[in-house]
């Protein structure tokens, strides 16, 4: 199954989850319209475009997300309370049951892939 990044939906959400500031996302899908017999539920690019925007600490009760940092640099925050420096290239997981925040650390934007799967 084939999605093209030109017909990926844009939308603009402010303080996400308690966070900080504006999130722009580039979906693929997201779980309403998402592709029959999949586990997936979200696929996005995502940005945070100044410095201190975030999506605030939340917990995935029924599901689970992988981030991947693409662009600027970013703080990951774990389950556990722990933070961690981004750059492009890292990953991070949240399983089910966990929680987690992430917020842009650096100069520019800060982008990163964002997956939930069920």
């Amino acid at each position: 199954m084939f999605f093209s990044a030109q017909d990926r939906r844009e939308n603009v959400r402010r303080n996400v989850m308690n966070g900080e500031g504006e999130v722009r996302g580039l979906h693929s899908f997201m779980n309403e319209n998402r592709p029959e017999k999949t586990c997936f539920q979200m696929i996005g690019e995502m940005t945070l475009p100044a410095r201190g925007a975030s999506i605030g600490f939340h917990v995935h009760h029924d599901n689970e997300e992988i981030y991947v940092a693409v662009a600027g640099r970013g703080l990951f925050t774990d389950n556990d309370g722990s933070a961690h420096a981004v750059l492009p290239g890292d990953v991070m997981l949240t399983r089910q049951g966990e929680g987690h925040a992430i917020a842009n650390d650096g100069d520019g934007p800060f982008t990163f892939i964002a997956v939930i799967a069920a």
